[in-house]
């Protein structure tokens, strides 16, 4: 009888780690898609050479921003039940994805609070703050984006196409 009980708890603990993590990662992206929209007349780009900067304009500056996301329960669940078998951990790349979008969305928006319209020379560094390495119950993702802020002229912006990160691909 314990062992049934023992059981029908941790199936409903897994089912709501499963559920609570999927509504939170669902609002999350939700937000960072409304975010992005906002966004997307800040041109982005990972050239090191700058095209044109508004004359008199401001100096560039550098800028970075930082993230970290706690993975939950169902996801920390099943990379342990991955790790056991073998085969990518593919319940971490919404994860990194997440923290990749948030940071550059961060980012974006503290440049254009200080009146840039353009971040160049963008790097994305992922880190491992929580200690998996050590700890590998508890995991999170660290994403830091460094970029120099600049001003452009608007047609300069609304001619070129941003950086966008794509989803990695499943497979």
């Amino acid at each position: 009888m314990g062992v049934i009980i023992a059981l029908v708890i941790t199936a409903f603990l897994l089912t709501l780690g499963f559920v609570a993590g999927t509504v939170a990662e669902k609002n999350h992206f939700k937000r960072l898609d409304e975010r992005e929209a906002v966004n997307r007349m800040t041109l982005q780009t990972q050239s090191k050479i700058f095209l044109s900067p508004t004359s008199g304009g401001k100096t560039p500056t550098m800028i970075h921003s930082e993230t970290v996301i706690a993975s939950d329960y169902f996801k920390n669940f099943l990379s342990a039940f991955r790790k056991f078998f073998g085969g990518e951990m593919k319940s971490y790349h919404s994860l990194m994805e997440r923290g990749r979008r948030e940071t550059l969305a961060k980012l974006i928006e503290q440049a254009s609070g200080m009146g840039y319209n353009a971040v160049c020379n963008v790097r994305l560094e992922p880190a491992d703050v929580s200690g998996a390495v050590t700890n590998p119950k508890n995991k999170s993702v660290m994403v830091c984006i460094l970029g120099t802020a600049t001003a452009y002229d608007s047609d300069v912006v609304t001619t070129a196409p941003p950086v966008k990160i794509e989803k990695p691909a499943e497979g």
